[in-house]
């Protein structure tokens, strides 16, 4: 039996055999007549598996499976670099535009407004007074008040009062507040005998300012205020006159104003500090 002509020849004719106690060999392809086995596939991963998407977007963010949305890259907060910040373009600002704010004046017929005067040289009151827009004239720049007893063009600037006419509007009031703003006003005013005026054309010469913002209270309310002053003097005389006007976009009526004349050597000869007690006006402020 353990001849090996013939154990070679059991082998031949009979390959699925092996002789007792010898090791099993796998059967001996003839490579002549047998067919290949069949080659056996790995099981497919499903592309659209979300775990396998999310695993692959993790080790390369930079490829995805066919078939799918390309996905940002994942954002790691701690090791990850957060990406630069893109900053939105400036608008350049205009300089001289920064900080101003119209006048904004809109008298109306019916507006009122009622007003304490102070004489500040010996701290009594000198009165209360009523002031009612009575007509409006847009065309010709003129406001009524109290029937025509005093005049303003639209933004406030007298034309004439009880005692004083002005050849044109004393512009003591811009259209347009801004800190610093500069302007001169200029004008003739004439006095009138009715009372006590002398009835002489004085030529006046005033430097005007907005000296900045101020918040004031007067009998009306707390008001965040602009306040211009304006200094000037009639050019064949030796009074100096003092002007200040705190004014409110919006509002047709001086919050408060305040006039002080000086004799030379800076004596005060006059000085009135008028102040808004109450007021109405139509227009939106």
């Amino acid at each position: 039996v353990g001849a090996s002509g013939h154990s070679s020849g059991i082998a031949q004719e009979h390959p699925d055999l092996s002789p007792a106690g010898t090791e099993e060999r796998p059967p001996v392809r003839d490579s002549s007549n047998s067919t290949l086995p069949p080659v056996q596939k790995k099981a497919k991963t499903e592309v659209g598996s979300s775990k396998h998407s999310n695993r692959i977007a993790r080790e390369r963010p930079d490829s995805f499976p066919s078939g799918t949305e390309e996905h940002p890259p994942v954002h790691d907060p701690i090791n990850d670099t957060p990406p630069p910040v893109q900053e939105k373009p400036k608008t350049e600002v205009n300089p001289y535009s920064v900080g101003c704010y119209g006048l904004n004046r809109r008298f109306m017929v019916g507006d009122t407004a009622e007003f304490v005067e102070m004489d500040m040289v010996s701290s009594f009151q000198v009165e209360t007074f009523r002031w009612q827009i009575t007509h409006v004239d847009e065309s010709a720049n003129q406001v009524q008040i109290n029937d025509g007893k005093l005049n303003t063009d639209l933004m406030g600037n007298p034309l004439n009062t009880l005692s004083a006419h002005y050849d044109v509007p004393a512009q003591f009031y811009p259209s347009v507040l801004q800190i610093g703003k500069r302007w001169k006003a200029l004008f003739n005013m004439s006095t009138d005998n009715k009372h006590g005026g002398s009835g002489v054309l004085i030529e006046k010469n005033f430097d005007m300012k907005v000296v900045g913002r101020e918040r004031i209270t007067v009998p009306a309310g707390e008001f965040d205020t602009f306040r211009i002053e304006g200094n000037g003097r009639g050019l064949k005389s030796d009074v100096t006159i003092e002007l200040r006007f705190w004014v409110v976009p919006g509002i047709n009526f001086t919050v408060q104003s305040e006039k002080i004349k000086r004799m030379s050597m800076f004596k005060v000869k006059y000085h009135r500090l008028f102040s808004l007690l109450s007021y109405h006006q139509q227009s939106a402020t």
